[in-house]
């Protein structure tokens, strides 16, 4: 089923335990990256990124998934978002697809997906998110979104509960801000998935 928001689209178990645990499995099978950088300065700004570790606004486990029958399922979603919302953003390219795994303690504090670094000459506009992990599992890990005054000050915060339920797909421009809690027990999977383009204008 799909429910809209002025500020993201989501459905609600779009993927199914089997499909799931088949992602999980995959992504565990990759090599992690030594890191989990985040695109921010000092000051907190994405306009002006700096690739650089900071376990205090990003603590989690990162690899990276490039499996077409992946894009493949994930694709129509952003398709759908982007032409049901009116966004109808420009976008023509993937980047890969990130498995992300958060541990007891592990956490990403407010951030957003979009900045002026470019990559193959192109941005990012639209994220995806997909919760891979039954909510039995884990506690804690709750995805919030911030939908005003982006400088972090004054932030209406709405707990995007929906995304506890594994199968969930969610669908946002890339810069509305959003964080993930610490996780307090178990572990919480997912993939993100980014929608790229040429500048805004």
């Amino acid at each position: 089923m799909l429910v809209d928001s002025e500020h993201w689209y989501y459905w609600t178990g779009k993927f199914d335990k089997k499909t799931c645990e088949k992602i999980i499995k995959l992504g565990k099978t990759k090599k992690p990256d030594v890191n989990s950088y985040i695109g921010m300065n000092k000051e907190g700004l994405s306009d002006k990124p700096s690739k650089r570790v900071d376990k205090k606004i990003r603590n989690s486990g990162v690899t990276w998934l490039d499996e077409q029958w992946l894009y493949d399922l994930i694709a129509p979603f952003f398709q759908a978002a982007n032409n049901i919302s009116g966004w109808k953003f420009q976008y023509d390219w993937f980047e890969q697809i990130q498995f992300t795994s958060y541990k007891k303690n592990q956490h990403y504090d407010w951030h957003s997906d979009i900045g002026k670094t470019h990559i193959n000459g192109k941005i990012r506009k639209l994220s995806c998110v997909i919760n891979l992990t039954d909510p039995k599992k884990f506690k804690g890990g709750d995805f919030y979104f911030a939908l005003d005054k982006p400088s972090g000050i004054g932030r209406k915060e709405i707990n995007f509960k929906e995304l506890k339920n594994q199968g969930t797909v969610v669908v946002f421009p890339s810069f509305v801000y959003h964080k993930v809690k610490p996780i307090t027990q178990g572990n919480r999977y997912s993939l993100v998935i980014w929608g790229l383009g040429e500048s805004f204008k």
